[in-house]
């Protein structure tokens, strides 16, 4: 008994472990099976996992003291060692599968860009890829070939050494300016620009989005038409050349890791964006129809082609807070119209009428910053000079075609772009005077200087152009004056002439522009004729050489190819001396009629002549036979008397008329009573005195020429 009891004594350690290692398995095995239940596993007891105090010992400390493991559970602490650890494992509470995994680092590369574009001729380009986040550059340089459209994309890295990689949120967001505005911004691949338009890209922004957009920077740049390569812009600003009129021809993108620095590609020009503020405007001309946008400073309209400007539609961009009024003054209409602003159309389309004049204005709030300057090129007068701010620029009265106009904003107070000499012209009028024998000098006046009816000489006169807006120019005048002939030429406003002499023609010119612009025409009321036709430009009108006064007269402006104001003929009565014998011979016989007659016995010759004293002109010429040696014609003045049907015996001579006594014209001889010719010799000295002629010229005087003109034998 006392044997036994030792050994249970002995035993009883052995015994406690087993069955605390076989509680703790149960209470293990309940936990295990609630929590599979649903319901909460309990926690250990103390006794299971051992006394707060030693669970709670510094794994330092512990190390400190020479343990090897864990604190064990028991009630002698580190007493023993669990037989279920591995021998090999490493000091803790747990196995290796049991321990959390340090996290692994990679480095993510950049995207890389795709890009694709249409470029003018070449046609696609692309898809490229670039690595390093650097794009396949698209379009051309130096083969003056427009980017018409482009789209770009993004391709991130899944993975890097086998280590998956979660893709960024976010997109590669892209736009255009095309035709004078801002596409929308466009993502990963969609297309950005035209095709099939002929429009060329002028400037391009590009930005990334979300996650892309905290990790990376953007870059690009565009190469321009005249420019070049502009800088690197960044993140979604824009670059290009607006409203310039140029293109983009090739475009390059960089992605770099946020706050890396710009590529460092050196461009041809600072600048990153250029844009073109100003005055855009279209024009509507003669033939040609609405014509293509015109940028600041370009010319709206035509010019060498004589056609019309019809109508004009005018905007303001780049300018903040400004914008823009317009007026025209046209054909038939004047200034009718009310103004309008900002690409309404002012002028007329389908009516052919002309534009000749136009104002305009800025608006807006800004608009007190700048003065807006603008001309016209004109038919007739070329490119005018610059008006500014309402003014008027062009032509009224002048019937003048506005061809095309200019307009140009500059800061408020700078320099005018040009000259701002001779920017408007209106049409012009003419004033003169007369200083009258008698009555002395008369108002200026546009109708008629002198008088009529009144037998007043006009001794002198002076002519002034009138208008504040005409083109550059003058007239200038002379005059043919009694016993001195011709003066030389007078400028306007200058007296001409000489008191006591009579003014017997006038002759006008204009000068400089003016002549271009229009023909003067004038008229003289004549001394014993009235007046005469209009002559113009420097021709005579009047009288020379038959000492005849002026006594009144008038002068006109009319546009150039303009009709007359009336009849031109007999502008001038100037006699001039003829040159053949007979023709001086006449020159200063007198007639009670207007008809005279020249004999000419040595040639067998009969001149008939209407008009007057040196100013006699030939009507008829004929070969006539006169008397004989023995019976000769009768030389010296005469007058025709009576005349008759028929005459003779033995013979017949008809349609007689006669000059003096006995001595008759009259026809050849013809058989008695008949139209039988008997003797029809002319040119010869056969008669017994009297005139034969050809019968028709007989008759010819028989029936027009009046009792009381003179005949002159000689």
């Amino acid at each position: 008994m006392a044997l036994l009891c030792a050994c249970l004594l002995a035993l009883a350690p052995a015994i406690a472990k087993a069955e605390g290692e076989s509680a703790a398995a149960a209470d293990a095995a309940a936990a295990t099976e609630a929590s599979t239940e649903g319901v909460p596993a309990q926690e250990p007891s103390e006794e299971a996992s051992g006394s707060k105090a030693d669970a709670d010992v510094d794994p330092e400390t512990a190390a400190d003291a020479g343990s090897t493991g864990d604190v064990e559970a028991g009630p002698e602490a580190g007493a023993g060692v669990d037989s279920g650890a591995d021998a090999d494992a490493p000091s803790g509470t747990g196995t290796e599968e049991d321990e959390p995994k340090e996290p692994v680092t990679v480095e993510r590369p950049l995207p890389t860009i795709v890009s694709w574009a249409h470029v003018q001729s070449s046609g696609d380009q692309g898809p490229l890829s670039g690595a390093d986040g650097v794009s396949g550059l698209v379009g051309t340089s130096g083969l003056s070939r427009r980017l018409e459209a482009f789209k770009l994309s993004l391709q991130q890295v899944a993975d890097v050494d086998g280590v998956a990689l979660e893709a960024l949120s976010g997109s590669i967001e892209y736009r255009a300016y095309v035709n004078g505005a801002w596409q929308a911004f466009m993502a990963d691949g969609a297309l950005a620009g035209t095709i099939g338009r002929s429009l060329p890209i002028e400037g391009v922004a590009v930005r990334l989005t979300e996650e892309l957009e905290q990790e990376y920077d953007v870059y690009y740049r565009v190469h321009m038409q005249s420019y070049g390569w502009l800088a690197w812009a960044k993140n979604g600003e824009d670059t290009g050349a607006l409203d310039f009129g140029k293109r983009v021809e090739a475009l390059q993108v960089v992605i770099v890791k946020k706050g890396d620095a710009a590529p460092a590609d050196a461009p041809t020009t600072g600048s990153v964006l250029l844009v073109n503020g100003g005055v855009f405007g279209t024009a509507h001309c003669q033939t040609y129809g609405w014509l293509s946008s015109a940028f600041p400073g370009e010319w709206i309209g035509t010019s060498g082609k004589s056609k019309r400007l019809e109508a004009v539609r005018l905007s303001v961009r780049n300018l903040e807070g400004v914008g823009i009024a317009y007026q025209v003054h046209g054909q038939s209409y004047g200034w009718n119209q009310s103004w309008v602003s900002d690409g309404q159309t002012a002028g007329y389309t389908g009516q052919s009428k002309r534009i000749e004049a136009i104002r305009i204005k800025l608006t807006g709030t800004n608009a007190g910053n700048y003065d807006v300057y603008y001309r016209v090129h004109c038919q007739t007068l070329g490119t005018l000079g610059w008006a500014k701010n309402g003014e008027t620029a062009g032509t009224t009265g002048l019937s003048l075609r506005a061809e095309a106009i200019q307009v140009v904003v500059v800061p408020k107070g700078g320099a005018a772009p040009g000259s701002t000499s001779g920017c408007y012209y209106s049409s012009a009028a003419i004033a003169y005077a007369s200083n009258l024998a008698g009555t002395g000098w008369q108002s200026a006046t546009s109708g008629t200087s002198g008088t009529t009816g009144q037998g007043r000489a006009i001794y002198q006169l002076k002519m002034n152009l009138s208008g504040s807006n005409r083109v550059n120019g003058t007239v200038q005048y002379r005059l043919h004056i009694a016993g001195t002939g011709w003066t030389g030429w007078y400028n306007e406003g200058t007296t001409a002439g000489t008191s006591g002499r009579n003014v017997q023609a006038i002759q006008v010119r204009l000068t400089g522009t003016m002549a271009g612009l229009y023909d003067v025409y004038y008229r003289g009321h004549v001394q014993s004729f009235g007046w005469g036709g209009w002559a113009k430009n420097g021709a005579s009108a009047g009288s020379t050489g038959i000492s005849k006064r002026m006594e009144a007269f008038q002068v006109q402006l009319v546009r150039k190819g303009n009709a007359a104001p009336g009849s031109t003929a007999n502008a001038c009565r100037t006699v001039v001396m003829p040159s053949d014998d007979m023709g001086r011979r006449a020159w200063t016989q007198s007639s009670r009629t207007s008809y005279l007659i020249m004999v000419d016995r040595n040639n067998c010759k009969v001149g008939v002549y209407t008009g007057h004293t040196r100013n006699w002109k030939r009507i008829q010429y004929w070969t006539v036979s006169v008397g004989a040696p023995n019976t000769p014609t009768v030389r010296g003045t005469f007058s025709v008397g009576s005349r008759g049907y028929s005459f003779g015996s033995g013979y017949t001579c008809y349609y007689w008329t006669q000059f003096y006594g006995d001595y008759l014209f009259h026809s050849i001889k013809y058989n008695q009573g008949t139209r039988r010719v008997q003797d029809g010799r002319l040119g010869m000295w056969i008669s017994h005195g009297c005139v034969r002629m050809d019968i028709n010229h007989a008759k010819w005087i028989y029936d027009h020429i009046p009792t009381g003109t003179r005949v002159v034998v000689y």
